[in-house]
């Protein structure tokens, strides 16, 4: 048999994770809207195409607005 504060600490849980996932989605959504995509350049004469399904690599470099790099591959 659950106790009362059982019952609480449960419902203190679930409101604590839906308050969580809530944050994150937030953020993310915050996050996409300032999202900023520039293409440096393209290869010449590339002559093959991808197409849904395909496994692509690429050189790339992360910067934030104020010009930090956060990452590059």
């Amino acid at each position: 048999m659950s106790t009362n504060k059982e019952k609480h600490d449960r419902g203190v849980h679930k409101m604590l994770s839906k308050l969580i996932v809530l944050s994150c989605l937030v953020a993310v959504a915050i996050c996409e809207s300032k999202l900023k995509v520039d293409v440096v350049s393209v290869p010449e004469g590339c002559t093959v195409k991808s197409k849904n399904g395909d496994m692509l690599t690429m050189h790339y470099t992360g910067k934030l607005t104020d010009g930090t790099k956060f990452d590059s591959r």
